[in-house]
């Protein structure tokens, strides 16, 4: 018999759909955190005020309109959607018509193919002096940490998309949130990490 039923659900396939939907995510969010990068510069870079608590995901003013905390929140769900998938596959090989023999081949299948279509999708953005950075769906997957504070418009572009400081990504970065704002996304890094938003 075949490893996989071809009338049971396509492993290989249900993940691209995945990592479609994390590429579209990304997409999104490059146009919004350039966007907040345009504004910015338009204001000479005058902080913008950060809301408190659960405001942080619903207000009014400049801080709703380039922050990115519930695009943030949606992009760090797709992305654990994603990586989380071949263990789904793992756990339950019945639901693709995997019989138990061919467990571990086909996971790996399903390991390989992720790993070749993080890394071949690919975008960029511009950094703070106007070079253009590269990046792959494996750098977003890989930062995802980091990504959980990367939402605030008064950070640079490298820090919003996570560039890991001592890189030579991160060294055109000059603009940092402020020590106060930096306190109490740590206080509320928690909801990221925890993919809940607060009631």
């Amino acid at each position: 018999e075949g490893m996989i039923n071809p009338r049971a659900l396509d492993p290989v396939r249900m993940q691209t759909s995945l990592v479609d939907a994390l590429e579209e995510s990304v997409q999104r969010r490059l146009s919004s955190v350039q966007n907040g990068e345009d504004f910015m510069k338009s204001q000479h870079y005058a902080p913008i005020e950060m809301p408190h608590g659960r405001s942080l995901f619903l207000t009014i003013g400049p801080w709703e309109d380039y922050s990115t905390p519930s695009r943030d929140m949606r992009l760090l769900i797709s992305i654990d959607a994603v990586v989380s998938f071949p263990q789904s596959v793992a756990a339950h090989p019945e639901r693709f018509g995997i019989q138990d023999a061919d467990r571990e081949e086909a996971v790996q299948q399903v390991r390989t193919a992720l790993e070749t279509q993080l890394a071949s999708r690919t975008f960029e953005y511009t950094r703070s002096d106007g070079s253009r950075w590269k990046l792959s769906l494996t750098d977003v997957v890989t930062r995802m940490k980091a990504m959980e504070m990367a939402y605030n418009p008064n950070d640079c572009a490298e820090i919003r998309w996570a560039a890991p400081k001592g890189s030579e990504e991160h060294t055109t970065c000059k603009r940092h949130a402020s020590r106060k704002q930096q306190a109490r996304m740590q206080k509320y890094r928690k909801w990221f990490a925890q993919r809940e938003r607060p009631n």
